[in-house]
């Protein structure tokens, strides 16, 4: 949130409390290149061991400023010689009675003009209220404190009108930049996850192998394929199997970080760049989903090589799939912003998987009003664009061997052999592909509006 502002001041409050070494050394060198690039960061902190990074440092015990400068020189001021910081504190806790050690050897002087200013003094100063007394008569002092006190420029009084501030806004490319970014690496840092993405997609396609014929999208004998129906089983569960990795990929990627979106929201994060980065990334994810998936079915399942309408058969499957996927991406986006919790997300992925398979037209036949409610499922334009690109119709047209001379299953006689959803023409797959196209932009905008309505909870 903080860097998404890209303010010119930090005030961070125990930043590197419950880290472990490396990750405290980490978050220090972090901040050192934040004070580089021209930024303040000013942090409370009780960890000394990288103490170093700091230009300078500010002691505080019981109230009382014991030190400001830099922390080399601290290491001079309270007469440490093995360089540890932690000794420091030692130092400047307890009381300062006369028979203190550390009174007798570094603080005499200042015991002597305590006593002066309070006589007849019952109660020994703390150790504190004598460093800071040292402080305060040290040339550290005039450099780093009063010196530069004297320089700035006055203090406005209640009466100065207030100058207004100009309220730095993020462009929308770099908030993007940051947010894509960061959820690339978390996405590859939670490598559990990231592993059962990725298997889903050859496992799958290594079961699909196992069931499939290998003639399933080419043969040359009608009633050895069972005609269409075989084709058809095949590109339902590519479809299908696409719509679920896009669903399952995004259905928990806003959910489980809606705390930190709202907090976001308040420093200036926009809605755009947040929803097209998680876009992207998932995007990517799903091109090698999309890849694997493909690459291990076309091992044996054998595509036909001169049917495509605008492309190759190959190139036009891998499209439509890579539609689809994408598709039920901005779908799974709308199922995760709608849910409060990332449970009541993973429990609504399968009402919107079922209808997937209902009204995809293998199943069961699609009439009636079966055929608008089709219309609203990402698998029934995919299967549709994968009918053209295999050109199911063609399937028709094969010899029949059966000495019966009966008509395959899944054809009739005449005109009615024909499919129009399976049309073979560039008019009717771009159509598709428009279609699917146009159902993500509308998921997605629909994702942004609930994320708007976020806002009333923040």
């Amino acid at each position: 949130a903080e860097l998404l502002a890209d303010p010119s001041l930090f005030f961070l409050d125990e930043p590197t409390s419950g880290l472990d070494p490396g990750l405290e050394k980490k978050m220090m060198y972090t901040l050192r290149r934040l004070a580089d690039s021209g930024r303040t960061v000013v942090l409370v902190t009780h960890a000394t061991a990288n103490i170093m990074q700091c230009d300078h440092v500010a002691f505080l015990a019981a109230g009382c400023l014991v030190y400001f400068g830099p922390p080399a020189e601290a290491l001079t001021f309270f007469n440490v010689n093995g360089g540890d910081f932690a000794d420091i504190y030692t130092k400047i806790e307890g009381r300062g009675d006369p028979h203190n050690p550390i009174v007798q050897r570094d603080l005499q002087a200042e015991y002597q003009a305590w006593q002066a200013a309070h006589p007849g003094g019952q109660i020994a100063p703390s150790l504190a209220e004598l460093w800071e007394l040292k402080y305060r008569a040290s040339s550290s002092y005039q450099s780093y404190v009063a010196g530069r006190l004297g320089q700035g420029p006055p203090v406005a009084t209640a009466q100065r009108a207030i100058a207004p501030q100009r309220q730095h806004r993020v462009s929308p490319l770099r908030q993007f930049g940051i947010l894509a970014r960061r959820f690339f690496d978390l996405t590859l840092h939670d490598r559990r996850n990231l592993l059962i993405l990725l298997l889903q997609a050859p496992i799958i396609a290594l079961l699909l192998l196992l069931v499939a014929r290998s003639d399933a999208l080419t043969g040359a004998q009608a009633i050895d394929l069972i005609q269409r129906g075989e084709a058809k089983k095949v590109l339902f569960m590519l479809a299908t199997v696409s719509v679920w990795f896009g669903i399952i990929n995004a259905a928990r990627e806003i959910t489980k970080e809606l705390p930190i979106f709202q907090r976001e929201r308040l420093v200036n994060l926009r809605i755009g760049p947040y929803l097209i980065s998680k876009i992207v990334v998932l995007s990517a994810l799903i091109v090698v989903q999309t890849l694997v998936l493909l690459g291990i079915v076309a091992l044996n399942v054998h595509l036909p090589v001169d049917t495509g309408v605008l492309l190759p058969p190959l190139v036009e499957i891998f499209v439509t799939l890579l539609l689809t996927a994408m598709t039920g991406m901005a779908l799974g986006l709308v199922i995760s912003a709608a849910a409060d919790s990332s449970d009541r997300a993973i429990s609504i992925v399968p009402l919107a998987l079922i209808p997937q398979i209902l009204f995809a037209g293998l199943i069961f036949t699609i009439e009636g009003l079966a055929t608008p409610l089709s219309w609203l499922t990402i698998s029934r334009w995919s299967m549709d664009a994968l009918g053209m690109s295999v050109d199911l119709n063609r399937l028709c047209n094969l010899s029949n061997t059966d000495s019966s001379g009966s008509i395959p299953p899944g054809c009739s006689p005449g005109f009615l052999d024909v499919d129009p959803a399976f049309t073979h023409s560039p008019a009717a797959l771009l159509g598709r592909w428009a279609a699917l196209l146009l159902y993500s932009l509308i998921c997605v905008a629909l994702t942004a509006w609930l994320l708007r309505r976020r806002e009333r909870q923040i």
